[in-house]
């Protein structure tokens, strides 16, 4: 059944308060409460191999009767893992619910190992039953960090963080075993341990209720009957790798040490140093690379995997020299300790985390935590302890060579291989995107059914990527007037702004300044610079703005009839990427919507007069002028009621994504959400030059880059672009080649930027304070 009208503005108010900043302490606060289920977890996990020989005994079994329970563990985990998946069949509503249940069960049965311990059979019972939860606990935790963030980056970082609570919760373990069998006694850290998780359990019932989501808003690889892709195994696969080195080091360094020769203090010191340093490269370390400089998941690994081979080597030659095994602990820790939380993003950057695949990583950690370990044992069985840290070389070496390989052959798969929800519907690489659902135009517009778009020196000499630009406006609003004009038609349209000799002294943007806040002083309608792509109706958005809905906007616009939008930037500092976040600046004009003679407008226009008469102009002097407007009380008030749509979704692939990115999942289901936020995406001419972009375009048909996914939005925009002649030279440029044309473009555009320009008066009457600007339009 189709949406009604009211049913659509209630879903595109929803997805605009994404862009509030409201939430992101909610964000925070949910993260540090899955976090610190990790610890526990991470505490519960290591706390049960030094205690098997405390419970043997009280059970009155050798230690080696219970040897077969790690194994066991890894079976169950196995299972349980798999049953997890089921949580894809339970409403969103439940899930912290759940969480708090499963923490509960985990820490109540862990406190009654030792009362349990006593007899055999329930020893056996009790330890299973509080093995049973830890993969439902795992794979949920996960998957709930993995949907907080959209951006790949920050999910990197809370990924990495996440799973750093389960590194410090081995740290805490370690010294509360020393602390426990020292004085409250081996039984006294079950008791801490389980009655410290029950605990925390109380934290998911301070957490928001989730919402459940539409089955229809959801892909249908995300779905409850989707299976893992062979992409989410292999990462799993890689995930089994990444735990059983980390679980092998701290499991068997002080073993071998000891076998070695070194005291016992030596052999916890290293130990000690390596838990440390693995909780540190995840709590901070990792997250502070991801959110800084923005690396992609697969180079994380392979960047990691080799600072741990290369500081494996010194170990594996001089195996009894003491500083080359801390340097080898302490490199294995720094740079394989977040490899599991980015294997988890490497999955996510494909596709969006489902339960199953979330569940295929729980099972990646059960069998690496239980498998590789095992296989270490027989090793050192077989070659003595000598060989611990040769063996841990050859680890290294095989996870490096697997995440290379893997990152390889993925990005040459990825860019021409369809999402499994385009492979069901048996779509083409060029599908269009699904069309956001908008209300329909209402008989009384908020502004003037126009749109003003402006190249100085005349469209027929604007470069490629403008005149797409100029055609999106038209295939996506044919009930607008287009209005693509030049310097030859100001004279007509504003006479007196062109009779002002300053105007054409002033610098190509602080012209166009003028002329937007000129042009809808005096007409109204909506200004779009020449490189804003427009993806989809823009009046029925902007009608959807109006705070008094759809069925009062008709009354509403008769009795208010000023309207005015902005979009706004005060946030920049929250997003991934700005440039120019160290300006502060509050509001973007590359798109502004107004009825004619709008107060704010108007007196923007005069100040803006007053500001370029000076012979020392900002770039970003129409911001400035703005932010000065709002010190005025009336001023203010006005500007409280321009609805808040954050410029970080038009934004999004200039700043954040990148034209050149694949199209992959993660990706383009981001753009899509922007664009369901706001239909249209600001480009760069300068970055996309004409070249640049054919050669984009052509390769985006094999390809399937987010600007070809952009454009795909209206049929025969990249076709056109397609057809233009190329160098032949640039003919055979292949996608990484122009993912670093692309970078080495946005380098040298921001390093050409300037912030102020010198730009003197050619006339007496445009100096000073006696500058005289024109009169009202």
């Amino acid at each position: 059944m189709a949406m009604t009208k009211e049913e659509r503005l209630e879903k595109f108010q929803a997805a605009k308060s994404l862009t509030g900043g409201t939430t992101r302490r909610t964000k925070h606060f949910q993260l540090a409460a899955y976090t610190i289920s990790t610890m526990v977890f991470g505490m519960i996990c290591s706390a049960l191999g030094p205690a098997i020989p405390w419970l043997a005994g009280n059970a009155q079994v050798s230690p080696e009767v219970l040897g077969w329970l790690p194994a066991a563990q890894a079976v169950m985990c196995i299972a349980s893992g798999l049953a997890s998946s089921l949580m894809a069949y339970v409403p969103r509503r439940f899930h912290h619910r759940l969480l708090f249940a499963m923490m509960l069960w985990l820490g109540g049965f862990f406190a009654l190992l030792p009362v349990a311990s006593q007899t055999m059979l329930a020893l056996v019972a009790t330890y299973g039953f509080q093995v049973l939860p830890r993969p439902w606990i795992g794979q949920m935790t996960n998957l709930l960090v993995s949907e907080l963030y959209e951006d790949a980056s920050l999910s990197s970082a809370a990924q990495s963080f996440n799973q750093g609570g389960f590194a410090f919760g081995c740290v805490i373990m370690v010294l509360l075993e020393q602390l426990s069998s020292s004085t409250f006694g081996t039984q006294g850290m079950f008791y801490m341990a389980g009655g410290f998780t029950a605990l925390s359990s109380l934290l998911f019932l301070k957490l928001p209720v989730l919402e459940d989501r539409d089955v229809r808003d959801v892909p249908k690889a995300s779905r409850a009957n989707s299976l893992p892709s062979c992409f989410t195994l292999t990462c799993s696969g890689l995930g089994v790798l990444a735990v059983g080195l980390e679980v092998a080091c701290g499991t068997w360094l002080i073993t071998s040490m000891t076998q070695m020769g070194f005291s016992t203090g030596a052999a916890a010191a290293s130990n000690i140093t390596f838990w440390i340093l693995f909780a540190f490269s995840r709590l901070a370390l990792a997250p502070c690379i991801c959110k800084c400089l923005r690396p992609r998941p697969a180079a994380m690994v392979v960047g990691g995997a080799a600072v741990a081979s290369v500081s494996c080597l010194p170990a594996a030659v001089w195996p009894n020299n003491l500083p080359a095994i801390f340097f080898a602990v302490s490199g294995v820790a720094m740079g394989a300790g977040p490899t599991y939380a980015m294997c988890i993003s490497m999955a996510k950057e494909r596709r969006a985390l489902t339960s199953v695949d979330s569940a295929m990583f729980a099972i990646a950690s059960s069998l690496g935590a239980g498998g590789v370990p095992f296989v270490m044992s027989r090793i050192l069985a077989l070659l003595g302890a000598a060989s611990f840290f040769p063996t841990l070389l050859c680890m290294c070496l095989v996870l490096l060579s697997s995440a290379y390989l893997i990152d390889r052959i993925s990005c040459h798969r990825a860019a021409g291989e369809q999402d499994e929800e385009d492979v069901e519907k048996g779509c083409t690489k060029t599908t269009k995107m699904a069309e956001i659902e908008q209300p329909a135009v209402p008989a009384t517009p908020v502004v003037p059914l126009i749109v003003w778009t402006f190249w100085e020196q005349g469209w027929q000499h604007a470069p490629a990527l403008c005149q797409a630009c100029a055609s999106s406006w038209e295939l996506a609003n044919p009930d607008l007037s287009i209005r693509k004009i030049s310097a030859a038609e100001l004279p007509e349209l504003l006479p007196e702004l062109c009779r002002w000799p300053r105007l054409w002294e002033l610098p190509p943007q602080q012209r166009a300044d003028l002329v937007r806040l000129a042009l809808l002083e005096k007409f109204g309608g909506i200004w779009a610079d020449a490189t804003l792509f427009c993806a989809a109706p823009v009046m029925p958005w902007l009608q959807a703005l109006r705070p008094q809905g759809l069925q009062g906007a008709a009354s509403a616009a008769k009795a208010n009839p000023d309207f005015f939008f902005v979009f706004d930037r005060s946030d920049s500092n929250t997003w991934v990427h700005d440039p120019f976040v160290k300006r502060g600046l509050l509001i973007s004009n590359w798109f502004l919507a107004s009825t004619p003679g709008h107060p704010l407008v108007s007196q923007w226009l005069a100040a803006m007069h007053q500001e370029v008469a000076k012979t020392t102009i900002a770039y970003f002097g129409m911001h400035n002028i703005f932010r000065t407007l709002l010190e005025d009380e009336a001023n203010r008030r006005l500007y409280d009621q321009v609805p808040r749509v954050s410029a970080r979704h038009p934004h999004l692939l200039e700043f954040e994504l990148g034209f050149s990115t694949s199209a992959t999942g993660a990706a383009r289901e981001l753009l899509r959400q922007s664009l369901e936020i706001a239909p249209m995406q600001k480009l760069s001419h300068k970055i996309l030059q004409e070249n640049f972009l054919v050669s984009l375009c052509r390769c985006s048909a094999s390809v399937p880059s987010l600007l070809g996914e952009l454009f795909a939005r209206h049929d025969g925009v990249m076709s056109k672009l397609c057809q233009r002649q190329l160098p032949s030279n640039e003919s055979t440029a292949t996608h990484q080649d122009l993912r670093l044309r692309e970078q080495e473009n946005k380098r040298k555009v921001l390093a050409s930027w300037k912030t102020f320009m010198y730009v003197p008066t050619a006339c007496a009457a445009c100096q000073g304070e006696e500058a005289t600007a024109p009169g009202p339009l």
